[in-house]
């Protein structure tokens, strides 16, 4: 589960207060940082974060947390108002636009990011032609449109390797409980997912002592999951797991 007082905790440990919002973009793991472009500068200055600074801090983010980390620079005021307007416009007109944000390129293309509820490319290419249409009443034009869609995705195998890691030996039906929240993942994906990774070397099929099914993983798999010594690493989290267990 993210914690986003944990990244601003950090943030401020590495004397970094300049950040706007913490968000996560659970659609692809990434943890979301946002800055007023206004106090990104090409070099070192006081009271603000060079490119430099920012280029570091975002692998520092995705070191600590083993998270993918990006940086989302904010314009003034005015773009804020004009994104609420497009938002506004685009939603009244399709019903699947649950959230959308922009920015300004050159100074007059608008690229954007647009969540919706239907992932189909048709509902996209409507969206798209109403949303170049609207624009052309303006000084701008559209430019790069990447969607998001709120329907949940099932784990990648990195993820799934991760809850291994931390949870092994691990039945099916023990897997299927971590997952319950995502209604993508059901008995069939995941007996069908295990296989794969069985058959490409990532984990081996074994019995407890109680003759139950269980998973664990190979020495493959285990150089494919990110270590660390932070708090939030698997490592530590499989510690934490074991001790439960014990007690």
């Amino acid at each position: 589960m993210f914690n986003s007082l944990a990244v601003q905790d950090f943030l401020h440990s590495k004397g970094f207060n300049l950040f706007s919002d913490i968000r996560y973009r659970e659609i692809d793991d990434t943890i979301l940082v946002y800055v007023e472009s206004s106090l990104v500068s090409e070099t070192i200055q006081k009271q603000k974060i060079s490119k430099q600074q920012i280029k570091k801090m975002r692998a520092n983010i995705a070191e600590r947390f083993e998270r993918s980390c990006e940086f989302i620079l904010l314009e003034d005021d005015s773009r804020a108002l004009l994104e609420k307007l497009i938002f506004s416009e685009v939603s009244e007109a399709f019903d699947d636009v649950e959230a959308l944000s922009i920015s300004v390129s050159a100074g007059v293309a608008i690229n954007a990011t647009i969540s919706i509820s239907n992932d189909d490319s048709r509902v996209q290419t409507a969206i798209s032609e109403f949303f170049a249409s609207y624009l052309e009443k303006s000084d701008f034009h559209l430019g790069n449109i990447m969607w998001t869609s709120s329907i949940a995705e099932p784990p990648g195998n990195i993820q799934l390797l991760r809850v291994l890691k931390i949870h092994q030996p691990i039945s099916t039906k023990e897997l299927l409980d971590k997952f319950k929240n995502n209604p993508s993942v059901n008995e069939k994906w995941m007996k069908r997912t295990l296989d794969k990774l069985r058959k490409s070397g990532f984990v081996q099929w074994q019995k407890d002592v109680k003759n139950n099914e269980t998973y664990v993983l190979t020495g493959k798999g285990l150089m494919s999951v990110p270590a660390g010594k932070n708090r939030n690493s698997s490592d530590v989290e499989r510690a934490l797991a074991l001790a439960k267990r014990k007690w």
